[in-house]
This record gives C-alpha cells, sequence and structure tokens, in this order.
C-alpha cells in the first residue's frame, strides 16, 4: 500500500468486490508483521485448526464451490459439493501437493 501509518492513527483501506487472490500486507520496518488478506463476498470461510480440522457452519443447502488455499501455493484444489441433507459433514479430505504445486483430493 505504500503509506506510512501513525501509531495509534486509524487507515482505511476501501474495497468494494470480492477479489479472486489474496493479497500480502506486510512492514517493511519488521519482517515479522505480515498478513495475508483474502477478500470474500459471502461468510463461508474458516482457517484449518493446526491439526487439519475446519468447520464452516450454516452453510445453505444447494451446490457450492470448495476451494482450498494454501500460503505458499495459492490455490491448490476446486471442487463443486452438493449439500442435500441436513447433516453436511464431508467426512475427511484428504490432498497432497505434487512437485507442480497441483493437490490430489479424495473425499471419504
Amino acid at each position: 500500500l505504500g503509506s506510512l501509518v501513525v501509531k495509534g492513527s486509524p487507515y482505511q483501506i476501501g474495497y468494494y468486490q470480492r477479489e479472486p487472490f489474496s493479497f500480502e500486507m506486510k512492514c517493511d520496518f519488521h519482517p515479522w508483521m505480515n498478513a495475508r488478506i483474502l477478500i470474500l463476498d459471502h461468510p463461508y470461510m474458516t482457517i484449518s485448526a493446526p491439526d487439519g480440522r475446519f468447520e464452516i457452519s450454516r452453510v445453505p443447502h444447494g451446490v457450492h464451490s470448495l476451494r482450498i488455499w494454501h500460503e505458499l501455493h495459492g490455490y491448490i484444489f476446486r471442487e463443486n459439493i452438493a449439500l442435500k441433507s441436513d447433516n453436511l459433514d464431508l467426512g475427511t479430505i484428504d490432498f497432497t501437493l505434487s512437485n507442480e504445486n497441483k493437490a490430489t483430493l479424495g473425499l471419504e
């Protein structure tokens, strides 16, 4: 963003539409201060726990695109998933990354 923000002063950034990719925000003075920002046009997202488990609550019935994003590799998987019943548990999702940063994913 290229702006110097004084400690304690607000700084607003306006984004008005969904972004297809994340972007990095970082401090040039403090290398440990960084963040990845992903702007979505819906509330259905989560961050996985250290053991890889995740939960996305209150997803409506229908066909949805499940996308998996990795900080180093970007989007590594996308698949349409149909949610039809009250039990919306997808079970276990296993995936591995190849050297080409492509994912092989299996739903149990």
